[in-house]
């Protein structure tokens, strides 16, 4: 019983490094810097679309994004310092009511994209981003 209770645990730790090393490991860095960009995109959006509402002295019901996620198809090395990244981005936004409530269901979007990343210098940057 007790050698059962260590090979599930040597099992258990064996896969926790592995999925912090895919996490945080050098592999990750493309990824993370792709998923920075698209987030400031979403962001950005949402604010750009808020002051646009705000000119026109709309009170304009713009929708509060509540949860961005990621899903990684693929990601392959183009050369020294490029890698092509596929990847699904699940945004959920749920817009308010005058008084700060939610009104209604949040909604979902799915998006998925195609992005270049390339290392420049220390860090990676996302040189094309396109949605497929």
């Amino acid at each position: 019983m007790k050698k059962i209770l260590l090979l599930g645990l040597i099992a258990l730790l064996g896969w926790a490094g592995y999925s912090t090393f895919q996490k945080l490991g050098p592999a990750a860095e493309p990824f993370r810097a792709y998923q920075q960009h698209a987030t400031a995109v979403v962001q950005g959006g949402t604010m750009a679309g808020r002051a646009a509402a705000a000119r026109f002295g709309a009170a304009g019901n713009i929708p509060e994004v509540t949860a961005i996620e990621y899903e990684l198809e693929s990601q392959q090395e183009e050369g020294e310092g490029r890698v092509r990244i596929v990847a699904v981005q699940h945004v959920q936004r749920v817009y308010r009511d005058g008084m700060g409530n939610p009104a209604g269901r949040p909604k979902s979007s799915r998006t998925r994209h195609r992005a270049l990343v390339e290392r420049v210098g220390e860090r990676w940057e996302v040189t094309a981003l396109d949605t497929l």
